[in-house]
């Protein structure tokens, strides 16, 4: 077999440049990115694996900047937005939980109407009640330990100062 006819053609180079320059590309929006919701330079650098020279190098960069400047204005805005649509749903919300604290939603459990009630506590700076007693009775009891239970409970919130209205204007309990 004659081998001079062979020809050996060389593999063509890949493109590292291209890749290089992609890589880079995305270093860099990251830098940006993490710039703009305040992280400092070294924590970039640790978190991304470079040096803390290329985060400043890519910082001072006046198109960066511009860049960083953009990304907080845009995560301004949303923080504005959603702070906005919170507001709105405020009132709702706690006209809501105050039905549910009172009773006034149907098939509520007396689970949910406590925690209903911690929340309202905890929003008028009375605080979150940090102990609870859970009692497994067995047995029934009657309409009468009912509204002793009812009324004794009204009278220690009207002493503390939590419940400010006399209890005939709350309502009635249900005995099934």
């Amino acid at each position: 077999m004659d081998t001079t006819m062979i020809r050996r053609t060389p593999a063509p180079a890949a493109p590292t440049c291209t890749y290089e320059l992609q890589r880079m590309r995305g270093i860099h929006y990251e830098i940006i990115r993490m710039a703009a919701t305040g992280m400092k330079n070294r924590a970039i650098a640790k978190e991304l694996g470079i040096t803390d020279n290329m985060v400043s190098n890519t910082l001072v960069n006046p198109i960066a900047q511009d860049q960083v400047l953009s990304l907080r204005e845009k995560r301004d805005n949303a923080a504005v937005d959603i702070g906005k649509r919170l507001a709105a749903m405020a009132v709702p919300a706690s006209d809501f939980i105050g039905k549910v604290a009172c009773g006034n939603v149907d098939n509520v459990s007396p689970a949910l109407q406590l925690r209903a009630a911690e929340s309202i506590l905890d929003r008028t700076n009375f605080g979150r009640v940090t102990k609870s007693v859970n009692l497994n009775l067995d047995g029934k009891l009657s309409e009468a330990d009912i509204a002793d239970i009812h009324s004794r409970a009204i009278r220690i919130g009207q002493e503390s100062g939590i419940v400010d209205t006399p209890p005939d204007t709350h309502p009635a309990v249900e005995v099934t």
